[in-house]
């Protein structure tokens, strides 16, 4: 008999943990794949704690261990999917502030680390490449407009922004031409009313 309830428990713990620890877990973590980060998991499963010395008091060991090992994967869970939600809240920031016309933002990678940081620290360096052309073609159009035209931009761009830096130079370039030919014009029309 004490045998029989023995196994009994140790049967009932293995579905518990079945359904209790590795069906949820599984579950959530489908739901993460989803992008579904409501998903939290929370293992409550008693210890058996059987004190036997044969073969069944191992197994009861086992399942225990079991236990205390879906407690802890659990836990973990659900603090990546906390530090996953707060990239998403770091990004959503960036991108809200970009929309409104604020490219000095940054997110704060010192809050998250190996990967995360990483993914975080890309989107800041993305950030700070596509505001260096910006900037710069901004004070080459800001002398223009106060009549200097000797600026140029002068940073080394690739791909859309050397297109930009091409643009902003040739524009710089075709006005200071222009305003040569005017003042040519104008010398000569001087000399012929002379």
């Amino acid at each position: 008999r004490g045998m029989g309830r023995a196994i009994g428990r140790i049967v009932a713990q293995a579905s518990a943990v079945r359904e209790g620890a590795i069906a949820p877990l599984a579950e959530a973590s489908d739901r993460m794949a989803r992008g579904d980060l409501a998903a939290r998991v929370t293992v409550a499963l008693p210890r058996l704690d059987l004190t036997r010395d044969d073969e069944l008091g191992a197994l009861a060991r086992s399942l225990d261990a079991m236990v205390d090992a879906a407690d802890a994967t659990a836990a973990a869970f659900n603090t990546s999917l906390g530090t996953l939600g707060a990239v998403i809240e770091e990004t959503d920031a960036l991108t809200g502030a970009a929309r409104a016309g604020d490219l000095s933002r940054r997110a704060d990678a010192d809050r998250f680390a190996g990967g995360f940081r990483t993914l975080v620290e890309g989107v800041n360096a993305t950030l700070d490449a596509l505001v260096a052309p910006a900037q710069e073609a901004s004070r080459v159009l800001g002398a223009v407009a106060v009549g200097d035209l000797t600026q140029r931009m002068t940073g080394r761009y690739a791909g859309d922004h050397a297109v930009l830096a091409e643009a902003v130079d040739g524009a710089a370039d075709q006005l200071a031409r222009a305003l040569l030919e005017v003042r040519h014009a104008a010398e000569a029309v001087r000399h012929a009313a002379a």
